[in-house]
């Protein structure tokens, strides 16, 4: 299997309605075993804003995640889910 080159370097603006304007480096990756498939790989500069600004998302989907996880994990003593109040 031969390794191929990045076949498309760009950047891309994006605005996230959280953390506002992201600069990215994108690579476009043609996959060895399928030249019909394209991985895109998206790369924040190292000490950028939005580097940073990754970070910040990074941390808030681990907590939704995990937050997740606590509010509809069953109880083991009862066979219910416990789920969060949303109510005001």
């Amino acid at each position: 299997m031969r390794s191929r080159e990045p076949i498309n370097h760009d950047t891309k603006v994006l605005h996230h309605p959280v953390v506002g304007e992201l600069t990215l480096r994108t690579e476009a990756l043609a996959l060895p075993g399928d030249p019909d498939q394209t991985l895109f790989v998206y790369l924040a500069d190292p000490g950028s804003r939005s580097e940073e600004a990754l970070a910040v998302l990074s941390s808030w989907a681990a907590g939704q995640s995990h937050a997740d996880d606590r509010t509809t994990a069953p109880d083991s003593h009862q066979g219910t889910e416990r789920r969060r109040n949303t109510a005001g």
